[in-house]
């Protein structure tokens, strides 16, 4: 299309001059070339010609030169505005020139990008030498994904395109897109799948416990009335009494699994952290008591948050059951809640247990990820205190020293 217009608009421009110019002629032979003899009109008009063609093609020259420099300037601005970093160099990776883009990736202040080698990580140097023959004899290599490094030395994933100019110094063109945020929301996407699998399972396991569970405790209940009232028989009743105080706790987590797997909810009132914190301490007492593990707990009475008591609940006391997993031969436990600030509250469970590996510490909220012997954890725990957070408008964190403890950092808007 832009070839097109470019030989119309020299085609008009050549027949408006030549047709200006035999007018311009005429005027002039009429009003002056009259009474001239043969020869000498014959002489001006081969002027006229030459003079004429001399004019056009100048103009031609021109008009070329001009339209040359327009598209060069209107190919430089796109190359440089394009969100692709575009990078050209040699057979040997020197580079000859680059984008603007590229500049911001790859070049620091003071520093420039020499060869397309600075951009290559260690572990990809030994395959590029293949890519770039492949590339020379006719591959297209289009949405390649890879990894470069950047002027900072941070290595990011990019999607690359790569194709070789053939001639006497043939030189590769490489466009460069930063897909940092492409993977960030195909991540996004496979947590929202995770989230409605594991809705899926919740709802699935808690129905076929649900069952069960309720014929464990009509026996159990059965049992109780079947007893004779003999203090020989107190032992066997204070066994069964546990056991149903066992399947009513196993009930009431199956009953939090199910809201979490039927979210959103909208039963959320305001709630004292601090009871909500002694309540999940409650359940886990006596498992403190029998792993010998020091509770130190302090909480201010005052903060209020707008919470599900139950999700809530459930999850402090899963990280608090983390800690106690984490300390099999006893320790200290320590639960704190304070007020960051007059919006902000923090609970703060840490434990003296064995810590988390710093290369797993990052992994601990994936779905189905347990540093846990098999058998002894789901992997789930993490996954779903943090999402319950989140929906609470709360953060977490968690720092770790492997051999000396765990501490989890929970923060959530206090309502006044």
């Amino acid at each position: 299309m832009l070839k097109e217009r470019f030989w119309a608009s020299l085609v008009l421009s050549s027949i408006t001059i030549l047709v200006s110019i035999f007018l311009i002629w005429e005027l002039i032979e009429k009003n002056f070339f009259k009474n001239l003899d043969y020869k000498t009109l014959h002489f001006l008009y081969i002027t006229r010609g030459i003079a004429a063609s001399s004019l056009l093609a100048a103009w031609a020259v021109w008009f070329i030169w001009k339209e040359k420099l327009r598209y060069q300037e209107l190919f430089n601005r796109i190359i440089n505005n394009s969100l692709d970093a575009i990078l050209i160099y040699d057979k040997l990776g020197n580079v000859i020139t680059m984008n603007k883009t590229a500049r911001e990736l790859f070049c620091s202040t003071g520093k420039e990008l020499r060869t397309v080698w600075e951009t290559i990580p260690p572990e990809s140097k030994a395959t590029f030498p293949t890519l770039l023959e492949e590339v020379k004899k006719g591959r297209k290599l289009v949405d390649h994904e890879t990894e470069k490094i950047l002027h900072d030395g941070r290595k990011i994933p990019v999607s690359i395109g790569l194709i070789y100019l053939n001639g006497k110094d043939g030189k590769f063109i490489e466009t460069v897109r930063d897909i940092r945020e492409k993977i960030a929301l195909q991540n996004k996407i496979i947590e929202i799948e995770k989230d409605q699998l594991i809705g899926k399972m919740a709802e699935g396991i808690a129905h076929h416990m649900g069952t069960p569970l309720a014929s464990m405790l009509l026996r159990i209940q059965m049992l109780k009335e079947d007893l004779p009232e003999h203090t020989e028989c107190v032992t066997c009743m204070q066994k069964l009494n546990l056991v149903e105080q066992q399947i009513f706790y196993t009930q009431k987590v199956i009953q939090r699994l199910l809201r979490f797997a039927r979210r959103p909810t909208n039963e959320r009132h305001s709630e004292k952290v601090s009871l909500i914190l002694k309540e999940g301490i409650e359940i886990i007492k006596p498992l403190i008591n029998k792993r010998r593990i020091e509770l130190e707990l302090h909480t201010e009475d005052d903060i209020n948050i707008q919470a599900d008591s139950n999700l809530l609940g459930l999850v402090f006391s899963d990280i608090m059951m983390n800690a106690i997993d984490a300390m099999p031969e006893g320790g200290k436990l320590s639960v704190r809640l304070h007020r960051v600030d007059k919006d902000t509250a923090e609970v703060l469970i840490s434990d003296t247990g064995t810590g988390i590996p710093a290369d797993v510490l990052p992994l601990v909220f994936e779905p189905f990820f347990s540093t846990k012997p098999s058998g002894k954890g789901t992997g789930l725990g993490l996954f779903i205190a943090k999402r319950v957070i989140s929906e609470h408008g709360g953060t977490i964190h968690i720092e770790s020293v492997e051999g000396k403890g765990t501490s989890v950092f929970i923060r959530l808007p206090i309502i006044e």
